[in-house]
């Protein structure tokens, strides 16, 4: 049960990335320009 309940953690985490990556999808350019300034 132990497994399981990592395993549904680490897949919570994965759809929250997943959301916020789709979240910040239209402002990507200035993330990464403020990422990485050049």
């Amino acid at each position: 049960m132990t497994t399981f309940l990592v395993v549904g953690r680490f897949l919570a985490v994965v759809a929250a990335v997943r959301g916020l990556q789709l979240r910040l999808r239209p402002t990507g350019p200035e993330f990464y320009r403020a990422r990485n300034p050049s």
